[in-house]
């Protein structure tokens, strides 16, 4: 995978990642994703949003994993439900100059992933709707400068292209 990042250093890529990270694999149940951190600094990962499996390890664990990235998890509309916070410490949004260009990046998944979260209590969580929140967001961003805005997701190709269809 660095590999492939580097064939294209000389146009400068940003490199994003959406999600599942640290599960599933052989040897995340082995690791519980310990593994990932390193890789993905390495390959230069610039910001990321979180998947569903990156909580199969509970919420401690994927707390602790990304504290070792050298970039950002956003996650915006799955709220901790008693501080109103995105969940397991990720970010709601995050911007960065990139050539010279403000980029705003916002993390969204769909309602569907909380289902899957076998390691979580889901009572702690508080969902969003994508749709609802990616509005805010990208008004937020735009006032904070941001020339592009990027959702990072991670949800299936009609939820997708339902961000695409709504937001742009």
């Amino acid at each position: 995978m660095r590999a492939q990042v580097k064939s294209f250093e000389a146009e400068n890529p940003l490199v994003v990642f959406s999600g599942d990270a640290f599960n599933p694999s052989l040897l995340s149940t082995v690791t519980l994703g310990a593994q990932m951190p390193p890789v993905l600094n390495a390959i230069g990962v610039h910001v990321a949003c979180v998947g569903n499996h990156d909580l199969d390890f509970g919420t401690a664990q994927l707390m602790k994993l990304v504290k070792q990235c050298k970039f950002p998890w956003l996650m915006a509309n799955v709220l901790d439900r008693q501080t109103k916070k995105p969940y397991a410490n990720a970010l709601a949004t995050h911007i960065m100059d990139w050539n010279g260009v403000k980029v705003g990046f916002a993390g969204l998944v769909e309602e569907e992933w909380l289902e899957t979260l076998g390691a979580v209590n889901l009572e702690e969580l508080e969902y969003v709707d994508f749709i609802e929140e990616g509005r805010r967001l990208a008004q937020k961003l735009k006032a904070e400068g941001a020339e592009i805005l990027v959702a990072i997701t991670h949800m299936r190709v009609p939820n997708d292209r339902k961000v695409a269809a709504e937001l742009s």
